[in-house]
């Protein structure tokens, strides 16, 4: 059903937990402070702007010092992004709700002709910021300024350690036969948009149509998506690829980073091709539900090695 929405309620933290935020921002504070000066001498191992590199520090040492928990505390949840930001822009904000609690919130038209799902990125842990939400935004204007008839949905999923694998699927694929059986949109309008953990989501979703999950409930349809935009997608949670020693001060985040997230997110999950997309077999994606795919990463990023093995993986078997 479409309605407005509240805002959640802030997770809990406990004293201690709290307690332990001072000393972690002091840290974050002093680490960027150094970051302001030793930048001039950084050479080629850092990021190429001054402004990027410091800013980049900043991230680097949020992702190391604050726990999930810490994180969602301090920042406003998705839901809260969403709502700040219609009344940025002037608009109602208007969401899905479904039976489980899911929510998706609209960008544009619920009645567009063409639907971008999108999925948005922080290691399953971090909401989705403003700035995810004017990305969609300045994409559905650009594409309606164009003449195609276009609105963005975007799943607000759970956050690990809360909701943990597969719950992230599930909710994507409730979303999904929401807009196909509910409001008769039809796959080939349909276009998935993930990046890093929600590109990682995205080939879940791809994945689970052509080999359904057997605890997520089936998207009923066997239509292909119109196409599936990859932005810098998390295919592995592996932390060994060469990149992540390489690019490790040109990207904002860290491997150990990347592998506290990746615990949260599996919890006492198996590795499996739904949630890392890298190990699936050879044969895995020759039959998936959608007519195009386009792959986007960084040369500088700890994740593009294993993006380029994955992409070749892709290439031979579609």
């Amino acid at each position: 059903m479409a309605s407005t929405i509240g805002a959640p309620p802030k997770p809990e933290l406990g004293l201690y937990q709290k307690l332990l935020l001072v000393p972690a921002i002091l840290g974050t504070l002093s680490t960027t402070i150094l970051a302001l000066f030793s930048a001039p001498f950084r050479g080629s191992s850092g990021a190429p702007q001054y402004i990027k590199h410091v800013g980049y520090q900043l991230i680097r040492s949020i992702g190391t010092t604050l726990s999930s928990e810490q994180a969602q505390y301090l920042l406003p949840g998705t839901d809260q992004a969403y709502l700040a930001f219609a009344e940025g822009k002037r608009f109602i904000p208007q969401s899905i709700v479904l039976a489980d609690g899911t929510k998706g919130h609209w960008i544009g038209s619920h009645d567009a002709e063409k639907i971008l799902v999108y999925f948005h990125g922080g290691g399953y842990t971090y909401p989705a910021y403003s700035t995810n939400f004017q990305y969609v935004w300045e994409i559905k204007e650009l594409l309606n300024k164009l003449g195609h008839s276009t609105a963005v949905l975007v799943l607000s999923y759970d956050l690990a350690p809360g909701g943990q694998y597969p719950r992230q699927l599930q909710q994507a694929a409730g979303l999904i036969n929401h807009l196909i059986t509910g409001l008769g949109k039809s796959p080939s309008n349909i276009v998935l948009f993930g990046d890093s953990a929600g590109g990682n989501l995205t080939l879940a979703v791809l994945s689970h149509m052509a080999h359904p999950h057997p605890d997520v409930p089936k998207i009923e349809s066997t239509e292909n998506f119109r196409g599936t935009l990859l932005l810098s997608p998390w295919v592995s949670l592996d932390i060994s690829a060469p990149a992540m020693k390489v690019n490790q001060n040109k990207d904002y985040l860290k491997d150990v980073t990347l592998k506290y997230w990746g615990d949260r997110f599996m919890g006492a999950a198996k590795v499996d091709p739904y949630n890392q997309p890298l190990t699936a077999p050879s044969d895995w994606w020759s039959a998936l539900n959608v007519n195009e795919i386009l792959v986007v990463a960084g040369r500088d990023e700890l994740l593009v090695d294993d993006i380029r093995d994955f992409t070749k993986k892709l290439e031979v078997k579609m």
